[in-house]
């Protein structure tokens, strides 16, 4: 009798765990009525204490795989599909003489956040690094540039090439070393890898050129080299994984995590031996199996092998990355939340979870309504001056007080984190984000050109209006660098500025009509 209700138990559970998918999967779960949505979430969980708690060892096992496989199902469906999320992404806002390119992502300070160093291409065609420490926290990352990057110079390559830097302990000594694509001109078809040396400590890192130290030896490659260190065997060192114009080498570290051997792997040894994998490969066990999954810009390849013998094959059935040109260069929890996000080599992020971001409102001269999207049925969690505002757990937020605000919106597919918005002693309001457009009821027709600029920008207000226009203009920081009042419908701009990011908003009557960023170059 009892077999019996256990099993007309787990049919209505396995019913009600594909009625709820299958309202996800159609897009129809949130237009239910809130009450609706609490009364199946309420069965659900019923069904599923109840189905936990059988008292039949088998049963219990048979049931515990049942719930995990169908909750990763419905997880899977949910938390697939990457999309652009610059509103969200902490590089935005940073700026440079040159566009920065291939993040590497490194706790380099150890203080328990994400720091990043970048290349760039020099006047003189050459590569420079530049590091970005992380001053804020390791849930809302505030990426600026530093100069004690722990390089000894600058430019670091005598010319422009672009992969690395990638940080790895592969000499297991507690900190991280630094490998790098050398590209010569001289020998354009003649490519190595550079191994910077830590020679500093965890917190202060040294980074000294150390070829004969390498463990990739003489390694070189014809043209396009882009490579990965990836625990691929997952015997708790670091493998080697290296493709170049013509081929894709794996080569397994037999030596240890300390003392590395790099021996290349051939024919059946080598996984990639017979998969078209492109250079932007990255490692990650994304299904979550205990095995290490090779995702790449162009599709995921799922580990179907097992612990010592990687095997990889092509699934559609994992990541979905946005289309070309998102070219994958490395995974982050950038934020800290327990779901990974995916950086191109041209800084754009891509994420599973919701695009924060704020718009705000005036609503006298002592009072800013900041308001979050999206709107949902999400958790709402705001912060000034990453300090958690108490109790403040709806989407919309009335605050009194200067301070740089962010919102986190958490989803079953991870948390977005808006970039700040920034409130000033006058509560002029200006966002890090261009893309949040002021919320208001009173707008015109405004425009500016040219943008970017290199001595002066228009702002063109189509208003038969003749009210006077406060124009106000902000550097990345919020602080307000020059402000001025017009009565004109054509307003020049910005020949007192340096090179750099600003923006610009237009008020009538205290209330912003327009928001803009501009750059100078």
């Amino acid at each position: 009798m009892k077999q019996n209700l256990h099993a007309i138990l787990f049919f209505r559970w396995q019913k009600l765990t594909a009625h709820i998918k299958q309202l996800y999967i159609g897009k129809k779960l949130r237009s239910l009525p809130f009450k609706v949505r609490i009364s199946l979430f309420k069965r659900w969980k019923r069904y599923t204490k109840k189905l936990l708690s059988v008292n039949h060892p088998l049963l219990k096992a048979v049931n515990l795989f049942c719930v995990a496989i169908s909750l990763s199902q419905i997880t899977n469906a949910q938390c697939d599909t990457l999309k652009l999320s610059d509103a969200n992404n902490p590089l935005a806002a940073v700026t440079y003489t040159s566009p920065l390119t291939n993040p590497g992502f490194v706790d380099i300070d150890n203080d328990g956040d994400l720091d990043c160093y970048e290349v760039y291409k020099t006047s003189s065609n050459k590569t420079g690094i530049v590091f970005l420490r992380n001053n804020g926290t390791s849930k809302v990352p505030y990426y600026q540039i530093d100069s004690a990057s722990g390089f000894a110079f600058e430019v670091i390559n005598t010319n422009f090439y672009n992969d690395g830097p990638k940080f790895v302990d592969i000499d297991g000594d507690g900190d991280y070393d630094c490998f790098m694509v050398h590209y010569s001109q001289f020998e354009q078809d003649f490519i190595t890898i550079d191994y910077y040396k830590n020679t500093g400590t965890k917190t202060n890192p040294h980074f000294i050129k150390s070829p004969k130290q390498s463990p990739l030896g003489g390694l070189n490659g014809d043209y396009f080299v882009n490579f990965n260190f990836a625990d691929v065997d997952q015997d708790g060192d670091y493998d080697f994984i290296f493709s170049d114009l013509y081929y894709n080498n794996y080569y397994k570290n037999v030596g240890t995590a300390t003392n590395p051997i790099l021996e290349k792997q051939v024919g059946s040894a080598n996984p990639f031996d017979k998969l078209f994998i492109p250079g932007d490969a990255t490692f990650i066990d994304w299904n979550k199996d205990g095995l290490v999954d090779c995702i790449t810009s162009t599709g995921y390849y799922k580990n179907v092998g097992t612990l010592g013998n990687p095997a990889f094959a092509k699934s559609n059935k994992g990541p979905v990355l946005p289309p070309f040109p998102f070219d994958l260069y490395q995974w982050a929890d950038i934020n800290n939340d327990g779901f990974k996000e995916a950086f191109s080599r041209n800084n754009s992020m891509a994420a599973t979870a919701p695009q924060a971001t704020i718009t705000a409102q005036q609503i006298n001269n002592k009072t800013v309504q900041l308001n979050a999207f999206p709107r949902g049925n999400y958790l709402y969690k705001w912060r000034k001056d990453g300090k958690v505002i108490l109790g403040e757990t709806n989407d919309s937020i009335r605050v009194t007080k200067q301070g740089k605000y962010t919102v986190e919106i958490k989803s079953g597919c991870g948390t977005g984190i808006s970039l700040p918005y920034i409130v000033s002693n006058a509560f002029s309001i200006f966002s890090d984000d261009e893309s949040s457009a002021i919320a208001t009821g009173n707008k015109i027709n405004v425009t500016t050109f040219p943008n970017p600029f290199t001595s002066e920008f228009v702002i063109q207000l189509n208003s038969s209006s003749n009210q006077n226009s406060v124009i106000k203009i902000a550097d990345l920081n919020g602080k307000i660098i020059s402000e001025f009042t017009s009565t004109n419908n054509i307003i020049h701009a910005g020949k007192q500025l340096q090179r750099g990011v600003y923006f610009v908003q237009v008020l009538q009557n205290n209330v912003v009509v327009f928001k803009q960023k501009v750059v100078k170059q």
